[in-house]
């Protein structure tokens, strides 16, 4: 991993991530709530979240798919199941996917961070979303 003060880039995925998930932003060497107050977002909220969305010099910005989200889960930690020193500050709570449930419409995948395991919660439920971008 490439460590920049707002990003990060994982060279095993050729991913680049934002290190504050949304409703976070980069102050004081780590990730602090803003004003959104740590944004929640229903499934369809999150997916046009970056329509026109530009960070870090880049406007190519999205929703991770579900394989891409879980590789940033760390099992080797627990609440949150992710490497605190590239992910400071990461809630112990489900981010969104791009990834729809296909055997039943109601439901999109997200990963729980608070053990690293996927689910499949309603779409009309609200979680975070942490944005991703091809390197």
């Amino acid at each position: 991993m490439i460590q920049e003060n707002v990003t990060v880039v994982d060279t095993s995925t050729g991913l680049m991530w934002k290190r504050c998930a949304e409703g976070y932003e980069w102050k004081n060497n780590t990730c602090e709530e803003n004003s959104e107050g740590g944004a929640l977002y229903d499934w369809q909220q999150a997916l046009v979240l970056t329509a026109g969305y530009s960070f870090a010099g880049h406007s190519d910005w999205r929703l991770p798919n579900i394989n891409e989200l879980a590789s940033i889960a760390d099992f080797s930690c627990v609440n949150p199941a992710v490497n605190s020193e590239i992910f400071p500050n990461t809630p112990s709570v489900v981010f969104w996917s791009n990834t729809p449930n296909r055997s039943n419409t109601v439901f999109a995948w997200g990963v729980d961070f608070k053990q690293g395991e996927s689910k499949t919660p309603y779409r009309t439920d609200t979680h975070r979303v942490r944005l991703v971008r091809d390197y």
